[in-house]
């Protein structure tokens, strides 16, 4: 799937709204996929359905907290300018 090149670059708040609405998403997969059964009929754990929900846990984290900085950087009254800080 390609998307038509971008015109703009993004706003902060446009990257701030995006991160957020991904953390959401990946919320809502992570709790419909862990609502599932992790067990085959055989009665054995399946291990690739753990690994699925482990590292839906993972992206849903690591976007919240990319959307957390997002938010930061994207407020004024954050205090943050952006930057490395040496």
């Amino acid at each position: 799937m390609t998307q038509a090149p971008k015109t703009n670059p993004p706003t902060p708040s446009t990257v701030e709204s995006d991160a957020h609405h991904l953390a959401h998403l990946l919320d809502v997969i992570e709790g419909e996929h862990a609502a599932g059964d992790f067990v085959k009929p055989d009665g054995s754990r399946d291990h690739h359905a753990d690994r699925v929900s482990a590292l839906l846990w993972i992206a849903r984290d690591l976007a919240a907290q990319l959307a957390e900085d997002a938010t930061s950087v994207a407020s004024p009254a954050s205090g943050v300018t952006g930057g490395s800080q040496d």
